[in-house]
């Protein structure tokens, strides 16, 4: 019993309650608790309209350029090159989505009219479903001069190469000797030349070989070129490659009758050094100087005749032209009288030959001379290129004939023509 008396109240669970049933309650407010706090995160990180982030060196773009150029006669000499710190609001996962390259930040310079410095507003778009917050800076400094144009010199300079020591590198050959480079005049007064510089690996024959040109003032260090505009941007570049070969001296003959035994022939240098492109030069065995017409020499002759060298060989001691000595040996000289002169083609054509004779000069050895008689030799005029029409007196070249068994190797020299007049 109770030492006062005082009721005492008992709460006795409901009928099928447990303790493990309570515990349960509490787990659901802490999962609820969770839930919720997860949302408010999510809200406040994700979707949250008013996140903010910084996106650093945003390069500003100078816009407009040729409308400066077109309607002032100026050119931007700085401008370029600069960048700004742009903060960027709205959802973060939008934000997230983006880069710096996203956001288009310029400074429009159209509005200049003045050579010098100028102010120019910085404007910034940002990408859609985004606005812009704050700028590092409002505007850029832009430096505008007279508009100019210059020529300069195009050079070609090789930074590497490899090539057997036998070969040998002749002078670049740019594809165009000159550029024209326009802009502001501050700019341009420092340019000197353009360059373009080739790293050609290992070098077997003549090439060619492309890079870009760089803008280079006169201690040969580049020009910042941002500000200048080149009439051309890209050269190709002519590489030869020469290797050397000692070849002998050779004259031809245009009918077959000079041999060794009736003439002997020197070519004065007998011998030549020359250089070219290897794929050239390596096959080559000897050089021709001259085909020599037998009809046309009449004695012993000397004849200087220009060195005409294959394409892509050149003399390496600069020879330009050769001696050759002719000297006839065991044959000589006889005229004959000839007056067999007939016409061949002379189809529908009705004509006269005015010359009855012809002075034939032939050279053969003497015991073929001696056995030759005039009735050997005839000559023979072609007229099957005239026409039925045809009138007048003309002159054509008669084609000697010998009909004779001694004749082989004996020849007329020079050249006869025979006048004959069409009706």
């Amino acid at each position: 019993m109770n030492k006062n008396n005082a009721p005492v109240t008992v709460i006795r669970p409901e009928e099928g309650s447990t303790p493990m049933k309570r515990g349960h309650a509490w787990g659901a407010k802490i999962v609820c608790l969770l839930l919720a706090f997860i949302i408010w995160l999510y809200v406040m990180q994700v979707d949250s309209p008013k996140h903010e982030e910084v996106f650093h060196s945003i390069p500003v773009e100078l816009t407009n350029t040729q409308v400066l150029d077109g309607e002032s006669g100026l050119s931007v000499y700085s401008g370029y090159g600069n960048t700004v710190d742009v903060t960027i609001i709205g959802k973060k996962s939008l934000i997230d989505k983006i880069s710096g390259g996203d956001i288009h930040v310029y400074a429009d310079v159209s509005q200049i009219e003045t050579a010098g410095s100028h102010a120019v507003p910085i404007h910034v778009e940002a990408p859609a479903g985004l606005t812009v917050g704050t700028v590092s800076q409002n505007a850029i400094s832009v430096y505008c001069d007279a508009r100019a144009s210059k020529v300069v010199d195009v050079e070609a300079k090789i930074s590497s190469f490899t090539m057997a020591s036998n070969l040998e590198m002749g002078l670049l050959i740019p594809e165009y000797d000159t550029i024209v480079v326009t802009g502001p005049k501050s700019a341009l007064d420092k340019v000197e030349y353009a360059q373009v510089v080739l790293e050609l690996g290992n070098v077997q024959a003549s090439m060619t070989a492309s890079g870009k040109l760089v803008l280079m003032d006169e201690s040969g260090f580049r020009v910042d070129d941002r500000y200048l505009k080149m009439s051309n941007t890209y050269v190709t570049v002519e590489v030869p490659v020469f290797s050397y070969k000692t070849l002998p001296l050779k004259v031809e003959y245009k009918h077959g009758y000079f041999n060794d035994d009736n003439v002997n022939v020197q070519v004065r240098p007998m011998i030549l050094d020359v250089k070219g492109d290897p794929a050239v030069i390596d096959r080559m065995t000897e050089i021709v100087v001259a085909t020599l017409d037998e009809k046309k020499i009449i004695g012993n002759v000397t004849q200087l005749v220009p060195l005409d060298l294959p394409d892509g060989l050149t003399a390496a001691d600069g020879t330009e032209n050769v001696t050759i000595d002719v000297t006839h040996v065991g044959t000589f000289t006889t005229i004959f009288t000839v007056t067999d002169i007939d016409v061949t083609g002379a189809v529908g054509i009705d004509y006269a030959i005015l010359d009855k004779t012809l002075s034939v000069t032939v050279r053969g050895t003497l015991e073929q001379l001696s056995k030759l008689r005039p009735t050997d030799f005839s000559a023979v005029v072609d007229l099957s290129g005239y026409a039925e029409n045809t009138s007048g007196v003309i002159t054509e070249v008669a084609e000697i004939r010998i009909d004779s068994s001694y004749a082989e190797g004996v020849y007329e020299i020079g050249e006869y023509t025979v006048q004959v007049r069409i009706n």
